[in-house]
């Protein structure tokens, strides 16, 4: 996975800004970008790994906030779970909340049981697997990926 410098600095902005909540542990890129496959108009997808309890969202939103363009920060969105999505310099961004205990129970019942028709599940052990990690404190994605 290549990024290019504008993506770079947009995720440094990013993580700086969601490592400093209560709660996260981890932070990996998902999507298209990880398998490689983004294009200039591709959004950010960040898996946010967390524990409880994690910041409450009127926290999260004013974190957040500092780094979000005007009008584009929307929190505590519940479709699949837990998301906050942003446009930082223009870009779409989507933080996706990972709970480790499910996230732990999931894996684990995928070895014991495995996960027939479970295309959520199935999804969520891809990205694990497949997300390029950075850390919290360390501020850039491409750091921990050793380039």
């Amino acid at each position: 996975m290549t990024l290019t410098q504008d993506t770079e600095q947009i995720l440094q902005q990013i993580v700086a800004t969601v490592a400093g909540l209560s709660g996260v542990v981890a932070i990996s890129l998902g999507g298209s970008h990880s398998a490689g496959l983004a294009d200039s108009s591709s959004d950010l997808d960040l898996h946010v790994y967390c524990r409880e309890p994690l910041a409450p969202p009127a926290d999260r939103a004013t974190r957040l906030a500092q780094v979000a363009d005007p009008g584009s920060l929307e929190v505590d969105i519940r479709d699949w779970g837990l998301e906050d999505h942003l446009r930082v310099a223009g870009r779409d961004a989507e933080l996706i909340y990972v709970p480790l205990d499910d996230l732990r129970a999931e894996v684990e019942r995928a070895y014991r049981a495995g996960l027939a028709g479970e295309a959520f599940t199935t999804a969520r052990l891809y990205y694990v697997a497949s997300g390029r990690a950075g850390r919290p404190g360390r501020g850039s994605v491409r750091a921990d990926q050793g380039e």
